[in-house]
């Protein structure tokens, strides 16, 4: 059935276009008579944002402020006006981007200060919080079938049936959250995530739930730590496929003004419903440096390694990975994000199948897109370019991937 397809063919894509295409024009805003674009005086721009803040017309004021960092992505002090406002919006994600982005400029340490103490606030935010993101998603191969037309098992050679090569799917994703502070201080508080996804082959469908209790720590201005504890189930194909218990630890230090760094430990439990052979513990540590080169380019370097151990051998497994992030604002409102990854998969036991040892390595590749100027419904939407490599000793496990996703994103 291609429900899913024939919706997105007959009316979300030409609905996205069609509002793309007038989105400025529903929207337009006029400064002194004037439509926005046509206004070059920052010095009068500034001051209605200001003045609409005053009057609580953040939305005109977010509008004005985007604006002027699409012209130019370098003034600061509009990008941390911009970010307080988010803040008070309760836009927090979007306001700890902006102001993470002004310690990597040159301001006073008061207005250094007065940043990381609104960081602080975000981190042990008192009030509820929630989130949501919905994609649309292209994808080659999205059971990661072998892109081999024959495999080796021993001496013999098998040709791969059409039934086991990879077949294009579109579908949808859903991603959510929510945080609800149980003290005053938000220093405890009860949080949830949501995944599902659902393509057109009904066998592909997954969902995530995780739901925790957290604690968080300000040791020192720019130096905290998080620690949760909680439950996750998973299923997939409209079958249950494992629930366990998870741990996990956060910390993030302020380097220096323009570098962070944020570190996390887990250990989690997978216990499968039917298939008790694969029931695991595992146990991961990942670091990502965050370096804003000045307020319109950031670059990230990631390191991790997971061990998975499982009642079965066979999959037990460690993956070591190694990840490159850089983001970037761009003249005109554009903000682009281009990520590369790559992991090493080391089994543990022999493949009885194939007789073998299984050694794979993948590679991962996504570019992000978006500008600022456009939105639907106050939402800016995304777009996502990815390809997934995966190699592998084992010929079965090859496969490539390619896809891609029109995402739309909320906080509130």
């Amino acid at each position: 059935m291609n429900s899913i397809r024939t919706l997105k063919k007959a009316v979300i894509w030409p609905l996205f276009f069609i509002l793309l295409l007038f989105s400025n024009t529903l929207s337009a805003l006029h400064v002194n008579g004037k439509p926005l674009s046509e206004v070059s005086d920052f010095n009068l721009l500034f001051n209605v944002a200001m003045a609409s803040v005053e009057k609580q017309y953040n939305a005109e004021a977010i509008k004005i402020l985007r604006h002027m960092l699409s012209i130019n992505p370098q003034l600061h002090r509009v990008r941390l006006e911009l970010a307080r406002i988010l803040f008070n919006v309760n836009e927090y994600d979007a306001a700890k981007t902006h102001f993470e982005y002004v310690l990597a400029a040159d301001i006073p340490d008061e207005v250094r200060n007065n940043i990381q103490a609104f960081l602080s606030r975000i981190r042990v935010n008192v009030n509820p919080s929630f989130w949501w993101t919905i994609e649309i998603v292209e994808d080659t191969n999205p059971t990661s079938s072998t892109n081999n037309d024959y495999i080796r098992v021993g001496s013999y050679r098998f040709k791969i049936s059409e039934d086991s090569k990879p077949n294009a799917e579109t579908g949808y994703a859903f991603y959510g959250g929510a945080r609800f502070p149980l003290t005053k201080n938000g220093k405890w508080s009860l949080n949830t995530q949501i995944e599902h996804k659902e393509f057109d082959d009904s066998r592909l469908d997954y969902s995530y739930i995780y739901a925790n209790l957290m604690r968080g720590f300000e040791i020192s201005s720019g130096h905290a730590l998080q620690l949760s504890a909680g439950q996750h189930f998973s299923g997939y194909g409209g079958r249950s496929l494992f629930k366990g218990n998870v741990f996990n630890l956060e910390h993030q230090y302020q380097i220096k003004n323009n570098l962070m760094l944020r570190s996390n430990a887990s250990f989690m439990h997978l216990n499968y419903y039917d298939i008790d052979n694969r029931d695991a513990k595992q146990r991961s540590i990942s670091t990502k440096l965050y370096f804003n080169l000045n307020t319109a380019h950031q670059l990230q370097f990631g390191l991790g390694y997971l061990k998975s151990n499982a009642r079965n051998n066979m999959f037990t497994y460690t993956r070591p990975e190694a990840s490159i992030t850089l983001n970037r604002y761009w003249k005109g409102g554009f903000v682009t994000n281009i990520e590369a990854s790559k992991s090493w998969l080391d089994y543990d036991d022999m493949d009885l199948f194939f007789g073998k040892n299984r050694n794979d390595s993948d590679e991962q590749y996504e570019l992000t897109i978006m500008n600022q100027k456009f939105s639907l419904f106050g939402v800016a939407p995304k777009l996502h370019f990815g390809r997934i490599k995966h190699s592998s000793n084992i010929g079965y496990y090859t496969f490539e991937r390619n896809y891609s996703k029109l995402s739309f994103s909320r906080n509130f």
